[in-house]
């Protein structure tokens, strides 16, 4: 776990692992997500922008130890045959050779952060840079939605927010104030266990956020977030700042998380849903909402 600062606080009810040597990894290409309430068309789904800035060398390197974390994260899952706690929704009974061998105790981690009111109706995703900003630095809003706009994620002048845009406006915003070997990048799960698996990294071991893209409540969608009541067809970035429960495809483990969109389609403030409903609003696409990504 990172070393707490001004602001940081920090619940988790488990253990937070050390990080080990490096290990090779690759990003993905990046995809934007529109905002709430413009028309763009086929292009809002293009590839980054020839302004695109990659990850460093160093930061490619500290996101390596990141994922060695998340590994060790996972294999701590394996039920008592692997010497960890079990994959599954406490209370639990872990079984080792058919005789019960010891009890699951609440596995849980939660984040106080403070939900932010987002200024424009397509500000979401520099609300969302502010949220975690003002946490790192343990200030009210220490930069102003439109100065990171302006300055890190350029969502006035593109009318959207392009989701590495975003992960270079939550590094820069943060400079200084993240715990060691912590950088912010974008990344496309594979599976839900391994964005499960993030999340819990990211709050259990370093004490800090993850911003997600999702379509809040698509037209038609089986599942949407308790914060987007109605039905509004859109591209949405939220805070994710929890978890009770481990993910295991039931509607028992939830996810904690602050949204901002309160007049624009949503609501504002600290929300809590299925994880599998997180999960679901990740890879729900639509025009507006380039599906899969998040910045962990």
């Amino acid at each position: 776990m990172g070393s707490h600062r001004a602001g940081r606080r920090v619940r988790v009810g488990t253990v937070a692992w050390s990080l080990l040597a490096a290990i090779a990894w690759s990003g993905s290409a990046v995809a934007p997500i529109a905002r709430a309430d413009d028309q763009i068309g086929s292009s809002a789904l293009n590839v980054h922008g020839a302004d695109f800035v990659p990850l460093t060398k160093e930061e490619l390197r500290i996101v390596a130890l990141k994922e060695e974390a998340a590994r060790r994260e996972a294999a701590s899952l394996k039920g008592a045959g692997g010497g960890g706690v079990a994959p599954a929704t406490c209370p639990l009974t872990v079984v080792n050779g058919g005789t019960p061998a010891t009890a699951c105790p609440p596995y849980w981690g939660y984040l106080s952060t403070t939900p932010r009111q987002q200024q424009k109706s397509y500000y979401c995703g520099p609300t969302a840079v502010q949220v975690v900003s003002n946490y790192v630095w343990g200030v009210v809003d220490k930069y102003t939605q439109q100065y990171i706009s302006t300055t890190w994620t350029n969502t006035d002048n593109d009318g959207q927010t392009y989701v590495w845009r975003v992960r270079y406006g939550l590094n820069a915003a943060s400079a200084g104030h993240l715990p060691a070997n912590f950088v912010y990048a974008e990344y496309q799960p594979p599976s839900p266990s391994d964005w499960h698996n993030k999340l819990r990294t990211d709050v259990g071991t370093y004490a800090m956020p993850q911003v997600v893209g999702v379509a809040p409540h698509d037209v038609g969608a089986t599942r949407w977030l308790y914060s987007w009541p109605t039905p509004h067809t859109t591209g949405h970035y939220i805070v994710l700042t929890g978890w009770n429960g481990v993910w295991d495809g039931t509607e028992s483990p939830t996810v904690n998380y602050d949204d901002g969109s309160g007049g624009y389609g949503g609501s504002t403030g600290a929300f809590s849903d299925p994880a599998t409903t997180i999960w679901y609003t990740i890879t729900k696409s639509n025009p507006y909402h380039a599906a899969d990504w998040i910045i962990w």
